[in-house]
C-alpha cells in the first residue's frame, strides 16, 4: 500500500456517496455526488496511514505514536497508545477486522505491533534497528499473507514477509529487486502469490509471496501502481507524466 507523504488535517475525512437530483426518464442514469464530510479525531497529530474495515469500521495511525478506531462510521474515534512507543511514526496500519490490526513504525528502530483486542493491548512482532532501517509500507492479501517495504539497504529494496497474520516476519533470502520501490501490491484474484513492486529504478514481480523476484521489462521512474478488483488489468504512473497499463499472463 501506498501514503501521501503530506501530514493529514487535524480532522479525519470520511468520504458520503449520494445520488443526483432525479433522472430525467427511465434510462437515464444517475450521476453520483461526492462529498467530504470531516469528522473530528479528537487529536491535533499528523495522521499518515488509515485502513478501512467496513462502513462503520476504520482504523488510522500516525506521529507521536498514535493510533485510532472507530466502530460507528466516524461519529466518534477513540485513541489508543502502545506502551514503550509513545514517540514512535506509525507511517502505517493495516486492519483485518474491529478487533485485529497491524502498525508500523518507521525507523529508530523499525518496529511493528499487533492487536486482537480492539487495541487494548499490542504485542511487538517485529523490531531492527539496523543503520539506515526505514520502513515505508505493509500490506495484507488476506488474514495471513503480507508484507513490509523499506529503503534500500546495501543497494536492494529492503522486504519482509508473513504467512501467519504478521505474527511473524522474515527477510528474503534470494533475489530481491535492486533500487527504491515505490509501490509494492499483491494482484487480486491471483491468489495470493503474484506481487507486483515499481519504483524509480524499475519494476518487478514475485510468484512466491516476495521471496524471490524477476524484472518486467520496461521503463523505469513509477511511483505508484494499482490494479483492477479482479486483476484483470492494473496502470502505474510515474515522472514526467509516465503512464502504463499491464494485465497479467497477458
Amino acid at each position: 500500500m501506498t501514503h501521501s507523504p503530506a501530514h493529514l488535517a487535524p480532522v479525519l475525512l470520511a468520504l458520503a456517496l449520494a445520488t443526483s437530483a432525479p433522472a430525467q426518464s427511465e434510462k437515464s442514469s444517475r450521476a453520483p455526488i461526492l462529498a467530504w464530510q470531516i469528522q473530528s479525531s479528537g487529536t491535533m497529530t499528523g495522521l499518515r496511514g488509515v485502513s478501512a474495515v467496513d462502513a462503520e469500521t476504520a482504523w488510522a495511525s500516525g506521529a507521536a505514536g498514535t493510533v485510532l478506531r472507530t466502530t460507528d462510521s466516524g461519529r466518534t474515534w477513540t485513541s489508543y497508545k502502545v506502551p514503550g512507543a509513545e514517540a514512535i511514526d506509525f507511517r502505517d496500519i493495516e486492519a483485518f477486522d474491529a478487533r485485529t490490526a497491524i502498525i508500523m513504525g518507521i525507523a529508530s528502530p523499525a518496529r511493528m505491533f499487533r492487536t486482537e483486542d480492539g487495541g487494548a493491548t499490542w504485542t511487538e512482532v517485529y523490531r531492527n534497528a539496523a543503520a539506515g532501517m526505514f520502513l515505508d509500507a505493509v500490506d495484507f492479501a488476506g488474514p495471513s499473507d503480507g508484507w513490509a517495504v523499506g529503503d534500500p539497504i546495501g543497494g536492494r529494496i529492503f522486504l519482509l514477509t508473513t504467512s501467519d497474520g504478521g505474527r511473524t516476519w522474515t527477510v528474503p533470502v534470494e533475489r530481491r529487486p535492486a533500487g527504491f520501490r515505490e509501490s509494492v501490491v499483491y494482484v487480486p484474484g491471483a491468489g495470493s502469490t503474484l506481487v507486483l513492486a515499481v519504483g524509480p529504478s524499475g519494476s518487478d514481480f514475485s510468484l512466491d509471496d516476495g521471496r524471490t523476484w524477476t524484472p518486467i521489462p520496461g521503463p523505469a521512474g513509477f511511483h505508484a501502481l494499482s490494479f483492477a478488483p479482479d486483476g484483470s488489468a492494473g496502470w502505474a504512473v510515474g515522472k514526467s507524466g509516465l503512464i502504463a497499463r499491464i494485465r497479467p499472463g497477458r
